[in-house]
């Protein structure tokens, strides 16, 4: 797994750690029991406070991805399966994006047109196989379980890799450790 943290970004860091691996997830990099570094190793490999690592993994156990388990650290376990309350909140969510959007001057076609931009660049729509341009159909098809979905996928290196923008405290690097893993 890598991970690279924009540190001059707007978004906060514990989200940007917590939205990789989670990223890392989907695309079957990692799999449910593969362990993930120890808060402290994290925090040293990414050279930021050990209490932001912390928070990315307590957000992750609170999503249902991680199980924290005091010495032996934080696991993966099963992805959650969506819900009706999920998919309530994600289309309140895209309701209150298009408000916003609609206050900027954005109408409907082109807050439709940035939406698929946005999918079509993702890896994520890659590999999920959607199609930019078609219209949302409602909810997804249970064809195949995340499970299912992940063991299709190329499994990558069983080590971390922690990248630190280089800008940052003049630090550039790409570290190994399958000690972790």
């Amino acid at each position: 797994m890598f991970l690279s943290i924009e540190p001059a970004s707007d978004r906060p860091l514990y989200t940007q750690i917590r939205n990789q691996i989670v990223d890392a997830l989907v695309r079957g990099e990692l799999v449910e029991g593969d362990r993930l570094p120890s808060v402290r190793q994290l925090a040293v490999d990414l050279g930021i406070n050990l209490h932001t690592v912390n928070k990315a993994y307590r957000v992750l156990a609170d999503d249902g991805y991680l199980s924290l388990n005091g010495r032996s650290g934080a696991r993966i376990i099963a992805p959650p399966h969506y819900t009706t309350g999920y998919l309530e909140d994600l289309q309140a969510t895209l309701a209150r994006l298009f408000i916003e959007a609609q206050s900027q001057g954005i109408d409907a076609a082109l807050f439709q047109t940035t939406v698929n931009k946005a999918l079509a660049a993702s890896e994520l729509a890659a590999n999920q196989a959607l199609a930019v341009g078609e219209p949302f159909a409602g909810e997804p098809a249970a064809e195949k379980s995340p499970t299912q979905q992940r063991e299709t996928l190329p499994m990558a290196p069983d080590c971390c890799y922690v990248n630190v923008n280089p800008t940052w405290k003049g630090a550039d690097h790409a570290t190994c450790h399958p000690a972790h893993c």
